[in-house]
This record gives structure tokens, C-alpha cells and sequence, in this order.
């Protein structure tokens, strides 16, 4: 498993951990404009999961950070997203986050603008008290 954004904790111990930042929990520290070209680093070991929580919504070209994101993958791959969702988390209120993005709104996206060599596996909100999110599996065909 690759995590990317992984901060000071990975999702599980044993993932790759890559992140922009030096305090962190990452394998990898990187420059933020290498988010969209991990694939190329050949530092990183091909894996059958890519997670990523609450990253994306902070880069300018999402579509190309996904794409570069699945060729990490083993072939039939997974990446699985948490982002914050717009109806129950401020986003215009986190000068960080480039995208300000809704459940409905971002399968949409995925479905129109990417992954034609793939599918949607599952997708849900993780919302309630302090909870404010939404994930998406994606299953990837290469």
C-alpha cells in the first residue's frame, strides 16, 4: 500500500508513506510539484492499493495527480480517497484546499473526466459528529 499525503500517521504502518512535508510520517518527502509525477521517481514500490486522505482537494490538476496516482498500481489496483465534503465542512474557510468538492458532485467528476479504464467500487459519506468526509473506491484496469 502506497499513502500518499500520510502525514504524522499512515493509514497502516506497513504502507510507503510519501508527503510534502518533513515532520511527517512519510518514506518519502517530496517537492510538491512531484505529486504529479510519483510514477516517474522509481522510488516507489508498485502496490496494490493507493490511499490518499484529504490531499487532493489541495492540487491544482487533480486528474493528472490520479492519473499518476494509478501507475503505482499492480495491475486491478485500488485507490481509495477521503475528501472533505462541502455540506458539512467549510472548505472556502482552508485557504489551502483548491477544490471545494461534494459527495454527488465528485463522482460526477470521476465519472465525466476520468478512469475510463476503470470503475467505481464503492463510495459513501463518513459524516456525523466531527466527521465531515466522503471516500470513493476506484477499482483501476491497466
Amino acid at each position: 500500500m502506497v499513502d500518499i499525503g500520510c502525514g504524522a500517521r499512515k493509514v497502516v504502518p506497513e504502507a510507503f508513506g510519501i508527503d510534502m512535508v518533513f515532520q511527517s510520517a512519510a518514506d518519502m518527502v517530496i517537492n510538491p510539484a512531484d505529486i504529479y509525477n510519483l510514477h516517474h521517481s522509481g522510488k516507489i514500490p508498485k502496490a496494490d492499493v493507493v490511499f490518499s486522505s484529504h490531499c487532493l482537494e489541495h492540487l491544482c490538476n487533480p486528474t493528472n495527480a490520479l492519473a499518476s496516482w494509478a501507475q503505482l498500481l499492480k495491475p486491478m489496483g485500488l485507490i481509495i480517497l477521503y475528501l472533505p465534503d462541502g455540506d458539512f465542512y467549510d472548505n472556502k474557510g482552508n485557504r489551502e484546499h483548491v477544490h471545494d468538492w461534494k459527495h454527488e458532485t465528485f463522482l460526477a467528476w470521476l465519472k465525466t473526466n476520468l478512469f475510463n479504464s476503470g470503475r467505481i467500487i464503492e463510495a459513501g459519506l463518513h459524516v456525523g459528529e466531527g466527521l465531515y468526509s466522503f471516500y470513493v473506491v476506484l477499482e483501476v484496469a491497466r
